[in-house]
């Protein structure tokens, strides 16, 4: 009969959470903070880029919103699967995402304003935010053999744990 590993305690009801594997695999895998400095930035790039597209793609008249049209747009679904995703994952880093998300269609509202004004077509500069950001994170995860899906998805997760961390507070 094969004896059971144990599991480190990670979590207070003694369960190791799945995140918790992925940070102990990007520690490992990504060290030194120029590795941390540079996902940073394509990240902020990628998620940028991507929001950007979404919230210049028309969102169809639907009646029954009556004035809350102007409120809704593709970009705003993306924003909530991926803040639900991230909230299963950690609540406490979804709550410091969704302030970075904030953040990114605040910049995303003063392009489209700026726009307005004549300025180049915002979906080239987003579409180019968006490959520059998703080219680089691809080439650093494929260079490491993790899986480019979960790094896109969970990379910002690995990034607010680095911002939470000096505080103490479990994630």
């Amino acid at each position: 009969m094969k004896q059971q590993s144990k599991i480190p305690d990670k979590t207070i009801d003694g369960a190791q959470r799945a995140i918790d594997g992925n940070f102990e695999r990007y520690d490992n895998l990504l060290k030194g903070s120029t590795i941390i400095i540079l996902f940073s930035i394509l990240t902020v790039l990628f998620y940028f880029g991507l929001i950007g597209l979404l919230w210049t793609i028309p969102f169809p008249h639907l009646n029954f919103l009556h004035n809350y049209n102007g409120y809704f747009n593709w970009a705003s679904f993306a924003i909530a699967a991926l803040i639900f995703y991230w909230y299963r994952q950690s609540p406490l880093l979804s709550y410091l995402l969704l302030l970075l998300i904030f953040g990114i269609t605040y910049g995303v509202t003063l392009v489209e304003a700026s726009h307005q004004q004549g300025e180049l077509s915002t979906r080239i500069i987003y579409a180019a935010m968006l490959f520059t950001g998703g080219f680089g994170i691809t080439r650093l995860l494929t260079k490491r053999h993790l899986n480019i899906l979960s790094g896109i998805l969970n990379i910002p997760l690995w990034l607010a744990r680095f911002v939470i961390k000096p505080m103490s507070a479990k994630y």
